[in-house]
């Protein structure tokens, strides 16, 4: 009995792995793991594509190795792309961010291999999310997706 046991266990952890190193897009707000696509190896890419706010996929690896993906948005400023993180301290993809800054980005059929630098500076924070000053600034973080320092 035991041996049937330990035997389910760890066919339960094979599964479990298994199902967590295949790699799945996130679908609206349930995670994904590591993303695919041609990875585009221009460090300073030509964002103009992305008119206004758009859904992009970020993933993000932590300690343990296996890639989680998230949906959120992102915007273009200066020909930088940024992607706004609201309530951060609840989000596992921007906690690991702290740890392990760099991220892959899937846009359209495409992945970016990126490093994500939050913005702590709050006039830049302001002029990032169009905030006047003297307004109170929402709990959003904005990370600057710069090119990938190795």
């Amino acid at each position: 009995m035991r041996k049937l046991a330990i035997g389910v266990v760890v066919g339960a952890v094979v599964i479990a792995i298994l199902f967590l190193a295949v790699p799945r897009e996130p679908i609206d707000r349930f995670p994904g793991t590591r993303l695919t696509g041609d990875v585009v190896t221009d460090a300073r890419p030509d964002w103009s594509f992305l008119e206004g706010s758009n859904l992009i996929f970020v993933e993000v690896t932590p300690w343990y190795g296996l890639a989680h993906s998230v949906t959120t948005t992102s915007w273009v400023m200066d020909r930088e792309l940024y992607v706004p993180c609201r309530t951060c301290a609840e989000k596992h993809w921007a906690a690991v961010v702290e740890g392990n800054p760099h991220v892959r980005l899937k846009i359209e059929d495409k992945v970016y291999e990126r490093t994500a630098v939050r913005i702590i500076d709050e006039v830049e924070r302001r002029r990032l999310l169009r905030i006047p000053a003297g307004e109170p600034l929402p709990d959003v973080a904005v990370f600057h997706m710069a090119a990938r320092r190795h």
